[in-house]
């Protein structure tokens, strides 16, 4: 095969997904951004396209710590459901996920209500199942 000495030559590389590891851990200064964003917005419309923006589609991952502080941070808007939904695939650590959902969702209504939004076998993925 030679390269075209004109015209376009298109090349797509692709990874395969990898294990979530603490390496991808977002710096204390990137996620004290993050939630000071989320602090100083004045409507939950505003505080959810934030919140949006921060948790879809990122390789950024967080420990149980930050995952809980943006949680706090995002408020309103969204239930605990939707916001656990949205950060606990972030977390590098399942023992971090299983402890943030045993605090933030007390009652097994809300646990089976978080299975069944995540589906699971992302919800076993995610504890370390």
């Amino acid at each position: 095969w030679i390269i075209p000495e004109n015209g376009i030559l298109d090349i797509e590389f692709f990874e395969k997904p990898g294990v979530r590891s603490r390496d991808e851990l977002g710096t204390e200064e990137g996620i004290a951004a993050f939630i000071s964003m989320l602090k100083s917005t004045k409507t939950d419309q505003e505080r959810m396209l934030i919140f949006d923006v921060g948790t879809t589609a990122t390789e950024v991952m967080l420990t149980g710590e930050q995952a809980r502080q943006i949680f706090d941070a995002a408020k309103s808007g969204y239930s605990a459901v939707e916001k656990l939904n949205r950060l606990l695939p972030l977390i590098s650590e399942p023992n971090e996920c299983i402890a943030l959902i045993d605090e933030l969702l007390p009652s097994s209504q809300k646990k089976l209500d978080l299975i069944q939004s995540l589906g699971p076998l992302l919800f076993s993925l995610i504890i370390g199942n």
